[in-house]
């Protein structure tokens, strides 16, 4: 999987796809992949229990299941719809992806207790 195909996927989820004849939209959203795509990278490669790696271009080659790859579209989606100001679609690719990140967790239990200081 690469950076450029979960940049597909989000612009799918927003409607921005590259076919619909604003190009303005599709540079400015081109200019600023990247380091949207890292940001959310980093939080799905937290979530999985992988060794937190940053991508150069949204070229480079990256091993993650299908399930996390669906969880970083949204992300992807929610940030670009903000940065473009698109406040709806924000909102709601933000509380998908909030939603489905938890199902992403390695962390198996929480304790319930509050931590004794050690003076």
């Amino acid at each position: 999987m690469t950076g450029n195909d979960i940049l597909q996927r989000a612009l799918g989820l927003l409607g921005y796809a590259e076919n619909n004849g604003n190009t303005q939209l599709t540079q400015r959203i081109l200019q600023k992949a990247l380091p949207l795509t890292n940001f959310v990278y980093g939080d799905i490669a937290r979530m999985c229990g992988m060794e937190k790696q940053r991508l150069n271009s949204l070229l480079d080659e990256f091993e993650i299941s299908d399930k996390a790859a669906d969880v970083f579209a949204c992300g992807l989606a929610g940030y670009i719809a903000a940065s473009e100001g698109d406040d709806n679609a924000h909102a709601f690719w933000a509380a998908e992806y909030n939603t489905r990140r938890t199902t992403l967790s390695k962390i198996t239990t929480v304790k319930d207790e509050l931590p004794i200081p050690e003076y």
